[in-house]
C-alpha cells in the first residue's frame, strides 16, 4: 500500500521520538546491518532528526521494522475516528463535559485493538489522559504533559485544538514559564475553537494587554452566548468587568449585571456560582459597594463553607469596618484555614487580632503584612490603604498612609 502524504508526515514526525524512547542510537536506528548500509544518509539523519526533510515511503517501513514498531495503515479507521474527533470536538467546544467523556471512550475502544501501531497508539494514549482528567479527575503528570507538550503537531486539526486547550489547563495551573513557553510555541490567536479563543483571552489580559484581550472578547461573546456554557460565559464576562473597572465604570457595571443574572441559572453548577460570587464581591469592593461585597460573600460561604476562609473573612472584616459595624461572632473559624498563602493569612490574622491596639495595628499591615503585596493584588492594596487611613485618623498620624500611598500609587484604585 502506498502511504499518504498524511502518514509519510505522521511516520516522519515520530521516528526522533520512537528513537529516543527506546535509547536509541542513530546507528542502531538508521543502519541495515545485513547490507552494512545506512538506510539514509548522515546528512538526511540529521535533518529527520530536526524535521527539516522526510524519510521516503519505500525506505520508511523498513526503519519502523528495526524499531519493531507495527504500521498498520487503515484508511477506514482513520476517516472513523476523524468523524469521531470532530464529533469530541463539538461536544467540548460547549462544556458538554458528560457526553464528551462517553464519546472518548467510544473512541478509545475503538482504538483498542491499534494501540501498539504507530499513530494511533499516540491517540489512544492522549485519550487515555483526556478521559481521565474530565471523568476521574486525575490530573496531568509533569512527564505526560512534557510527551503530549510535542505531540501537537502530529494529530488532525480538531484533536489538536481539545490537546492544546488539555495541555493549557495544565500549564496555567503550573509555573508562568510552562505556559509562556506553550502560548508561544503553538498558535492560540487563530483558533476557531472557543476554549482555546477564551483561553488566548485570558493570555492577553495576564500579560497586561487589556485592549487587545477586550477586542477578542467582544468579538466571541455571541459565539460564547449561543454555543458556550454557562461557565464558559461567565468567565468571559468576569474578564470583561475586571478590564472596564478601571476606564468605563458604567460598561464595568452593565457585565457586573450580567454576572448577577447569571447566577439563578447556575443552581446546578456549584462551580461556576463560586467564581460568579468571588468575583462579584471583589468587583464591588473597588466600587465602594460594601453592602454588595457582604451579601455577595456570604452567598459565597453557604455554598463552599471551607473555601476561600481567609479571603472571605477579610472582605467581611473589611466592609464591617467600612459600614462601621461589628465582626460576625462565626467569622474565625481556625479549623477551615489552610494557610498556604501568606498574604491571605497576614491579613486574616489582622483582622482576627483587631483589638491590639492602633499602633500595633498600623505596625502589623506595614511589617507583616505589606511585605506580601504585589502588583496584582489591587483588591488587598485597597483593604490596607482604607484601614491605615482609619487607624490614621484614629492616632492623628498619616506617616504610614502616606508612605504606603507613594509605595503602590501606581495601583491604588480611588
Amino acid at each position: 500500500m502506498r502511504l499518504s502524504k498524511e502518514w509519510v508526515y505522521r511516520l516522519n514526525f515520530l521516528l526522533p521520538i520512537y528513537r529516543k524512547q527506546q535509547n536509541l542510537t542513530q546507528k542502531e536506528t538508521y543502519y541495515d546491518q545485513e547490507t552494512n548500509k545506512w538506510l539514509i544518509s548522515l546528512v538526511t539523519i540529521n535533518k529527520v532528526e530536526r524535521r527539516k526533510t522526510y524519510v521516503n515511503e519505500k525506505t520508511l517501513p523498513k526503519i519502523y521494522q528495526k524499531l519493531g514498531i507495527p504500521v498498520c495503515i487503515s484508511n477506514s479507521l482513520d476517516e472513523e475516528l476523524e468523524r469521531e474527533i470532530y464529533n469530541l470536538y463539538c461536544v467540548m467546544e460547549k462544556d458538554e463535559i458528560d457526553v464528551a467523556c462517553i464519546r472518548m471512550e467510544n473512541i478509545i475502544k475503538m482504538l483498542e485493538n491499534y494501540n501498539v501501531c504507530a499513530y494511533y497508539h499516540e491517540c489512544f494514549y492522549f485519550l487515555i489522559k483526556l478521559h481521565n482528567y474530565y471523568k476521574k479527575g486525575v490530573n496531568l503528570k509533569e512527564d505526560d504533559y512534557q510527551k503530549l507538550f510535542q505531540l501537537v503537531p502530529l494529530f488532525t486539526k480538531h484533536c489538536k485544538e481539545i490537546l492544546l486547550d488539555f495541555l493549557y489547563i495544565y500549564a496555567s495551573g503550573s509555573t508562568q514559564e510552562k505556559l509562556f513557553e506553550l502560548m508561544n510555541t503553538y498558535n492560540f490567536s487563530n483558533s476557531n475553537y472557543l476554549p482555546n479563543q477564551i483561553n488566548f483571552a485570558n493570555q492577553l489580559y495576564e500579560n497586561g494587554k487589556k485592549l487587545r484581550a477586550y477586542t477578542h472578547l467582544i468579538r466571541i461573546e455571541p459565539k460564547t452566548n449561543s454555543l458556550g456554557s454557562k461557565s464558559q460565559l461567565g468567565y468571559l464576562y468576569v474578564i470583561l468587568s475586571s478590564i472596564t473597572l478601571r476606564v468605563d465604570e458604567e460598561l464595568c457595571r452593565i457585565y457586573l449585571k450580567k454576572m448577577e443574572a447569571m447566577l439563578d441559572e447556575c443552581d446546578k453548577n456549584k462551580t461556576t456560582k463560586g467564581m460568579l460570587l468571588l468575583n462579584l464581591a471583589n468587583r464591588y469592593i473597588l466600587l465602594n459597594e460594601y453592602e454588595q461585597v457582604k451579601r455577595f460573600t456570604e452567598e459565597y460561604r453557604l455554598l463552599y463553607r471551607n473555601r476561600h476562609v481567609e479571603h472571605n473573612v477579610i472582605k467581611l472584616c473589611y466592609c464591617a469596618h467600612m459600614l462601621n459595624q461589628p465582626f460576625g461572632s462565626d467569622w474565625f473559624l481556625d479549623e477551615y484555614v489552610v494557610k498556604e498563602d501568606q498574604l491571605d493569612l497576614a491579613l486574616y490574622e489582622y483582622f482576627k487580632g483587631i483589638e491590639r491596639g492602633v499602633e500595633k495595628n498600623m505596625k502589623f499591615l506595614m511589617k507583616k503584612v505589606k511585605p506580601y503585596l504585589t502588583e496584582y493584588d489591587q483588591t488587598y492594596v485597597k483593604i490596607i490603604r482604607d484601614e491605615l487611613y482609619l487607624l490614621s485618623n484614629q492616632s492623628g498620624s498619616y506617616i504610614s498612609y502616606i508612605r504606603f500611598i507613594e509605595e503602590f500609587k501606581n495601583i491604588i484604585f480611588a
